[in-house]
């Protein structure tokens, strides 16, 4: 497989900017600028400057792909399961990294399967009256990212607009991340 990326139009290019051929691109191989992977630093009281690479799924820009609606078009191979660029999670994606880069800022809450937590901005609606709302998990792990040292892994699994959240315990970047290093889960109470 070659690494390729994805244009704002929803193009799958290969480096030498030809369009990639049908059926299938493994999602892993797809650069998409704007949520490539990065180290984001949070200053957080009582525990200084923590270093968090971010992640992001293909589920934060596409859709679940439906052979009547997207006959045709390259689906985008996650784990094997099928995918098809989505237009408005594409677009809506553009605020995903100004919503992580502000997490420490935000609404988080661990969601009902005590799986990952959801973040949202309840200040930003759009014109459906819907939040943006982000799903992500978090690991202690160390490591390094374009030079840039991190403390903790952060995957978001997806990201869409969705009309009223799930009920969850609310929390804040600060408890989840002394969760995380605590090796707890987040229904757990840590160790003493």
């Amino acid at each position: 497989m070659k690494p390729c990326r994805l244009t704002s139009a929803g193009l799958i290019v290969q480096a030498d900017g030809s369009s990639y051929p049908l059926p299938d691109v493994d999602a892993a191989e797809i650069l998409v600028p704007h949520l490539a992977p990065r180290v984001e630093t949070y200053e957080l009281a009582g525990l200084g400057e923590i270093g968090v690479l971010i992640r992001y799924s293909c589920h934060c820009w596409t859709s679940k792909y439906d052979e009547a609606l997207h006959n045709g078009v390259i689906r985008i191979m996650d784990r094997g399961r099928a995918r098809a660029f989505d237009p408005a999670r594409y677009a809506a994606s553009l605020e995903l990294p100004e919503l992580m880069r502000d997490l420490p800022h935000k609404r988080i809450y661990a969601t009902r399967g005590d799986r990952n937590y959801g973040c949202y901005d309840a200040s930003r609606r759009d014109a459906d009256g819907l939040c943006y709302t982000a799903y992500f998990a978090l690991k202690a792990r160390k490591g390094l990212c374009d030079a840039a040292p991190y403390s903790f892994r952060l995957f978001v699994e997806s990201a869409y607009p969705k009309a009223q959240q799930e009920p969850g315990r609310a929390t804040s970047l600060r408890a989840i991340l002394g969760r995380s290093r605590a090796g707890t889960e987040i229904g757990e109470e840590p160790e003493d």
